[in-house]
C-alpha cells in the first residue's frame, strides 16, 4: 500500500519579488522557496499513519527534501528507508502566458488552477501529457518493486502531480484520449489539497 502526502508550506512574501512574481517563477521552475519553518506549526499530522511507514520516496526538489527531513526528524519511525526520485517532481507550467498581474492579484489560486486547466487540456504545458503517461508509467514500475520488500510506502510530491496521478490511475484513458475529464475532479474555485496532506493513491480528493 503506498499514500500521497503533499509537501509542506512556504511564504511567497519572503523575498524581494512580488506575489505574482513569486508564483510566476514557482510554476515554471524557476524559483524554489524553502520550507517555511514559522508556518510548520499550524499543521497537526496524524503520527500513527506516519510512524507506520516504512519507505518514503520524495521529489527532488529542495523544499521537498525539506518537508521529508522534518517528517522523518518527527514522525517517521527510525528505521524508515527512503529515496529521492524526480518522478514525484511537480508538473510545470507559465501562467505567464495567460494571465497578467492584475489578473492574478484579483483571482489568487483560481487563476493559476484555471491555467493549469486550460493548459494541461491544450496539451501546454511545459511537461506533455505524453510525458507525464511516460513518467508516471516509470513511478509505477517502481513502487511496484518496492512493494516487493516495504509494506507502507509513503510519496512525498506535489499538488498537481498528485491530483494527475490520481485521475489517470483511476482512468488509464485521461492522458492519452480524455484530457477534459480533469474539469470533473480539479475546480477552478476549489483548493486541491493542503500542506502536508496525505492522500491515498487512488482516491480523489
Amino acid at each position: 500500500m503506498f499514500k500521497f502526502i503533499k509537501i509542506g508550506p512556504y511564504s511567497p512574501t519572503k523575498n524581494n519579488l512580488s506575489k505574482f512574481e513569486s508564483v510566476k517563477l514557482l510554476t515554471q521552475n524557476k524559483y524554489n522557496p524553502p520550507l517555511d519553518k514559522d508556518l510548520i506549526k499550524d499543521f497537526q499530522l496524524d503520527r500513527e499513519s506516519l510512524a507506520k511507514i516504512d519507505f518514503v520516496l520524495f521529489s527532488s526538489l529542495g523544499r521537498s527534501t525539506q518537508s521529508f527531513e522534518y517528517l522523518k526528524n518527527n514522525y517517521l519511525n527510525t528505521e524508515v528507508k527512503y529515496r529521492k526520485t524526480d518522478l514525484l517532481k511537480e508538473i510545470h507550467f507559465d501562467i505567464s502566458q495567460d494571465c497578467t498581474k492584475e489578473s492574478y492579484e484579483k483571482e489568487g489560486s483560481n487563476e493559476v488552477r484555471r491555467i493549469f486547466i486550460k493548459q494541461f487540456i491544450n496539451n501546454n504545458l511545459l511537461e506533455k501529457r505524453e510525458q507525464l503517461i511516460g513518467r508516471i508509467n516509470l513511478l509505477n514500475t517502481e513502487l511496484e518493486e518496492l512493494s516487493k520488500e516495504y509494506k507502507n510506502i509513503l510519496c512525498l510530491s506535489h499538488t498537481f502531480f498528485i491530483k494527475i496521478y490520481q485521475i489517470q490511475n483511476l482512468n488509464k484513458y485521461f492522458l492519452g484520449n480524455n484530457p477534459k475529464l480533469i474539469n470533473k475532479f480539479i475546480k477552478q474555485e476549489k483548493k486541491i489539497m493542503e500542506f502536508f496532506e496525505i492522500s491515498n493513491s487512488n482516491k480523489i480528493l
